[in-house]
């Protein structure tokens, strides 16, 4: 099965109609906490629906590749380093995941006579540029060593922009219209009828990077608040109600008189790039497409909603009732409890509430206001993009090994990961089952993070700066608006033309 290029208007015409639904009450008005602000509510974002997977089409198993066997040849992987089982696994360890990993591998390799193998090195947010550059410059060297790539988020896009990499529309074998590749994110990632890289079943970490929230049911009590998750599954979990809740938490719990890891909170979270729960739970887009087609960065950048969002969690941090330590000391505020609300994602999730002694309760990120239909997830940049280098030996392999890596982990492991580990093993009830199914029913894409780094990267992408304002305090987007925006259009543009040239 070949899947031929699509045509650059057609495939606009569908990214468009993917970014606008389903779409919220636009320009609706509500006050602001305070009664005094008319905030415009945003349009969605895009959205993947899994239960469409659920369709009785996809129960039958596809015998595409019965016809093909490549002779036992090796194949071989260039893969960035990360904590998550997602390559390899091993059975007979008493790990569900291991296990369904190892089984996945062994049913690639006996349906299409090949070995994998895979040659690993770092890549991850520190590390992913001298990754890009190694693996560039080999490719870039015509020796055909490698067959695929599995790389962190930020390296896709800057392999894109280098070129090394293949159109997987025109390579044999992938089809990208099958359950196991999110409809979105392969309609975002096509430009000029190009697709250089995509992700799915085929990486456990994109369901690892989810991010949502949990609740100390513990503290909760304590502060006699009741029902969180109740009014997050009837649509009721909105910003003002977290800050309702997390109003006064703050205890200072030491001598020392000011704010430090001793002491206890309403909000609490790691890292600056968790506050993306905040603007994508909005339904609020760093770039959209406009009526012409063209991809152009979002007026929601700096809408009302945009910037009341970034003042309300300002004075949330101000008045001591939020901390972000990013000293990464999850660890310990998970142990020991030390806030009603914590801004996690699947890894934390596994890693340091699971284990915990305390009582919690899943909850997706809070919508805007009550105006806002529907709940929408962020997904971090550390997950995998899978790739075929443009000097790949052999593409019609790299598309049959990819397509069918994808197609049994769907099988194999994505009901393991999620199905068992998220919704049961890491759940304290039946609450819990029914908000991963939300929290991963509104998982959103945007180009303003794939062209993260195009677009400025840590110094200046709307991305960035829009995490800076929240908090630093420094409304340095707000001040730069107008130079900025200038200045992302023509990156955005540069970098669109760039990849519509590449013949590859």
């Amino acid at each position: 099965m070949k899947r031929k290029p699509l045509s650059v208007i057609l495939v606009l015409i569908t990214v468009c109609a993917a970014l606008l639904l389903p779409v919220l009450t636009s320009c609706s008005n509500s006050s602001g906490s305070d009664g005094t602000k008319e905030i415009t509510t945003p349009s969605a974002a895009v959205t993947d629906d899994p239960s469409a997977s659920e369709s009785e089409e996809a129960t039958t198993e596809s015998k595409w590749f019965e016809e093909l066997n490549f002779n036992n040849t090796d194949f071989n992987f260039y893969a960035w380093k990360q904590s998550i089982i997602e390559y390899e696994g091993e059975e007979g360890t008493g790990d569900m995941i291991q296990s369904a990993v190892f089984r996945r591998n062994a049913n690639v390799e006996e349906k299409l006579g090949v070995t994998l193998k895979f040659t690993y090195e770092a890549g991850n947010s520190s590390t992913f540029q001298a990754f890009c550059t190694n693996i560039t410059n080999v490719i870039k060297g015509g020796s055909g060593e490698y067959d695929a790539l599995a790389c962190y988020t930020r390296s896709a896009s800057l392999l894109m922009m280098n070129g090394v990499l293949t159109n997987m529309l025109s390579v044999d074998h992938l089809d990208f219209t099958a359950d196991c590749w999110p409809q979105s994110l392969v309609k975002l990632n096509t430009i000029g009828g190009k697709l250089y890289f995509s992700s799915g079943d085929i990486a456990t970490s994109l369901l690892y990077q989810m991010m949502f929230m949990a609740i100390n049911n513990d503290v909760a009590k304590d502060r006699k608040i009741e029902g969180v998750q109740e009014k997050a599954l009837n649509g009721e979990w909105t910003l003002d109600y977290l800050l309702e809740i997390t109003k006064d938490a703050y205890v200072d719990n030491d001598p020392i008189g000011s704010k430090d890891p001793t002491d206890s909170f309403g909000l609490f979270t790691v890292s600056h790039p968790r506050l993306d729960i905040f603007y994508i739970g909005a339904g609020l887009k760093y770039v959209e497409i406009n009526p012409d087609g063209k991809a152009v960065i979002s007026e929601d950048v700096t809408c009302d909603a945009s910037l009341d969002i970034i003042d309300r969690i300002q004075k949330l941090l101000k008045s001591n009732d939020a901390y972000f330590n990013t000293d990464n000391g999850q660890s310990s505020y998970m142990r020991d409890g030390k806030s009603l609300l914590y801004i996690i994602d699947g890894t934390i999730l596994q890693n340091h509430l699971n284990v915990s002694d305390f009582d919690y309760s899943i909850l997706c990120a809070p919508k805007y206001n009550a105006d806002q239909k529907d709940y929408y997830t962020a997904v971090g940049f550390p997950h995998s993009m899978y790739c075929i280098p443009f000097d790949a030996s052999d593409k019609s392999m790299s598309g049959a090994v990819i397509q069918l890596m994808a197609e049994e982990s769907a099988k194999e492991v994505t009901p393991v990961v999620f199905d068992t580990s998220f919704k049961y093993r890491y759940s304290k009830g039946s609450g819990d089952v029914d908000m991963f199914d939300i929290i991963r029913r509104g998982v959103v894409f945007d180009l303003g993070r794939t062209f993260f780094d195009q677009l400025g990267g840590d110094s200046s992408s709307p991305v960035r700066m829009w995490r800076n304002d929240v908090y630093q305090g420094t409304n340095a987007l707000v001040r730069s608006i107008r130079q900025y925006r200038t200045t992302w259009s023509k990156k955005l543009d540069d970098a669109i033309s760039t990849i519509e040239r590449y013949e590859n």
